[in-house]
């Protein structure tokens, strides 16, 4: 009788051990499936990844945990039970997605890093409404000056990283890498929708820019846009305009007032010359101009020009901006345009941009 409940219980047990094999899908929270997902045995070395429809297929034994990983997104341990198919659904980690920037030859995590990095996602890019890059990286990072040489919108702008780092006031910009692209032009940011524009990293320090070579001296930009996700296509409109104007108006002085400027000028310099009515009011103060002298002064006094009302306007911008993005297993596509249209400050200045980007990407077969 004891051995027969001996031989029982050791058929249980080696029935509870026995290794099975477990399948299923592994999706997003937008309920797409992701592809490349972590799918390991905890604390075992029995792992795998999930495929281009993210499906996936694990031994192990029934009652351990297999835990559910992808970067920017929480992970999900679930129990190996008596069910072969396990389907999870893995929810978006903002702060995951915060700690990972980019370098000059892939990503990294930030606490992995040991040189100066700075990053802007693209929520808080599509949250401004700036005209330019330019404009949106103003602010946004400790240690980057934006500096614009006139008020033409679109303008050549000077983006420096901690001052100065060289002798050469032409060669004193950021080195700006837009796809794993450089360009020592800083206008190219205003050609660039930053709708379209995934992330930016800013590295500062010399560690931080080794891989760039003598151009990253003054430190780098790197921008990565956005990319097709595979799954249902998505079509975005988005419109927004807005209003520009002086907010210190300059009161400049009438005619009266520079009259009387140039009078008290002339008192303290009889011979100066140096503002055009200054001899004439002297005259009239010795009562020795002539009618045309007295002419000249009264048509003077009847002018009053409001120069800042003749040179700046109340500026407007609209923008109109569309894209349609998706993808399958192996091919992702992302197609965008935009229509700008902004009126400067100043009358006569302002920026008209029209845009149109492609990214396709097609994953012929695995490598």
């Amino acid at each position: 009788m004891f051995l027969v409940l001996c031989i029982t219980a050791l058929s249980m047990t080696l029935v509870q051990a026995q290794e099975r094999t477990y399948s299923g899908v592994v999706k997003g929270s937008d309920g797409q499936p992701i592809i490349g997902a972590s799918v390991e045995v905890v604390g075992t070395t029995v792992g795998t990844s999930t495929g281009l429809d993210g499906d996936y297929t694990i031994k192990a034994n029934q009652g351990s945990k297999i835990k559910f990983s992808f970067l920017g997104t929480k992970s999900v341990t679930a129990t190996a039970s008596t069910s072969s198919t396990i389907n999870v659904t893995l929810e978006d980690d903002a702060t995951a997605l915060d700690e990972v920037v980019v370098q000059a030859f892939g990503t990294a995590k930030k606490k992995d890093l040991t040189g100066s990095v700075s990053s802007i996602d693209s929520k808080l890019i599509s949250s401004q409404s700036n005209s330019t890059l330019s404009k949106a990286l103003e602010g946004s990072i400790p240690g980057l000056q934006v500096s614009s040489v006139d008020g033409q919108p679109g303008t050549d702008m000077g983006i420096r990283i901690r001052g100065i780092g060289t002798a050469s006031q032409n060669n004193a910009n950021a080195l700006i890498v837009i796809d794993g692209v450089p360009n020592t032009n800083s206008n190219v940011l205003a050609t660039l929708n930053p709708k379209d524009v995934e992330s930016i990293t800013v590295l500062k320090d010399a560690a931080s820019t080794a891989l760039w070579g003598s151009r990253g001296a003054n430190g780098v930009i790197v921008i990565t846009t956005k990319s097709g996700r595979s799954g249902r296509t998505n079509i975005n409109y988005r419109n927004q305009f807005g209003f520009s104007f002086l907010v210190d108006y300059i009161e400049m002085m009438n005619s009266e007032q520079n009259l009387q400027y140039q009078l008290q000028c002339v008192m303290s310099e009889p011979n100066s010359n140096f503002y055009p009515m200054m001899q004439y009011l002297k005259r009239e103060m010795d009562g020795t101009a002539s009618e045309a002298d007295l002419a000249r002064l009264a048509k003077a006094r009847a002018t009053d020009t409001d120069w800042m009302d003749l040179m700046t306007q109340t500026g407007f911008l609209q923008e109109h901006s569309v894209s349609v993005s998706g993808g399958s297993g192996k091919t992702r596509f992302v197609i965008s345009g935009s229509c700008l249209a902004q009126q400067g400050i100043l009358k006569r200045s302002g920026l008209g941009r029209y845009s149109t980007r492609f990214n396709i990407e097609h994953r012929a077969t695995k490598w």
